[in-house]
């Protein structure tokens, strides 16, 4: 992935970092202040703890987003979504939902089971749930079965896992017909100046670092979402 040279404009310092459960985070610090970002620690797919990373610094750490260490690549994602963020200052929400129910939208995909906005979505539309990891495929398909269905539906929501496990573009392309796809969770932190493809971001921007931080320490995903402000942009 290409970052936009002006995206590494300032010279950025990792403040505070952690491979953890269930997110991996990176808290860098520039001119403005401190920005943090988050990425789904994908433990299932981790197969070797060591690490290449000579120090700690934004430069090795990028160097994951290329990885297929999936530690690494976590923290790369995480150090990327990091810095998206700090230039991510002034957010104009819209409202996904209400611009699908103005086109028409009637079939949805879900890639990754997220279950509160499966739930969500099911109040006015049909849903097919995809999951990779056995372990959460409660009344879901396996990803398997995306190359074959996703061309048929109207709108599509991936999960920004599909950013750090590589499998973003792929669903992109198989989704070419639908209307709308949008990546979403708190991985789904990216500047939209670095995304291909989709039509929107649904992410979290953090608030109060300091409490996100003690959340994501403490493994917590409800302290930590209390920390933050959810939002939905488009991507031009």
């Amino acid at each position: 992935m290409n970052i936009c040279s002006d995206l590494l404009s300032e010279d950025f310092k990792i403040v505070d970092f952690s491979f953890a459960l269930p997110y991996t985070y990176v808290l860098i610090e520039g001119e403005r202040g401190r920005s943090l970002g988050v990425a789904m620690s994908l433990v299932e797919d981790v197969v070797d703890y060591d690490v290449s990373f000579k120090d700690v610094s934004l430069h090795e750490f990028l160097k994951g987003l290329k990885s297929f260490n999936m530690i690494e690549r976590c923290l790369g994602f995480a150090t990327l979504n990091a810095i998206s963020q700090y230039h991510m200052r002034e957010i104009e929400n819209f409202d996904v939902f209400e611009e699908m129910v103005a086109e028409g939208v009637e079939r949805v995909a879900v890639v990754g089971n997220i279950k509160p906005l499966v739930a969500k979505l099911r109040k006015n539309f049909d849903v097919v749930v995809f999951e990779r990891n056995p372990k959460l495929r409660c009344q879901a398909l396996s990803d398997c079965f995306e190359y074959e269905l996703l061309p048929s539906f109207d709108a599509v929501f991936v999960s920004g896992t599909a950013l750090v496990n590589g499998t973003l573009e792929l669903v992109v392309e198989r989704a070419r017909n639908a209307k709308f796809k949008v990546l979403i969770g708190p991985t789904a932190q990216i500047h939209p100046k670095l995304i291909r493809g989709l039509t929107h971001l649904a992410s979290m921007k953090v608030v109060d670092v300091d409490r996100a931080l003690m959340g994501l320490k403490l493994g917590s995903w409800r302290i930590f979402e209390s920390a933050c402000e959810k939002y939905t942009i488009r991507v031009k």
